[in-house]
């Protein structure tokens, strides 16, 4: 799970969600996390094109070489 935020700083491990989806912003690769789903209550609210999850995956995978 990666947390998303409101506005983004051009920061090289934030990935744009495009416009049109229920959520906005830009979500943080770079603090992603391994967490429970229903302890923290969590809602389904859309799906992502497979391009901006790929890009998430991608930058998480980046991280993982350094």
């Amino acid at each position: 799970m990666c947390p998303i935020t409101k506005k983004g700083k051009a920061y090289k491990f934030e990935v744009p969600i495009p416009e049109g989806y229920a959520v906005y912003g830009v979500t943080l690769a770079d603090q992603v996390k391994s967490m429970s789903w229903l302890t923290r209550d969590t809602q389904y609210v859309c799906l992502l094109p497979l391009l901006t999850v790929r890009e998430v995956v991608d930058r998480i995978n980046a991280l993982i070489k350094i």
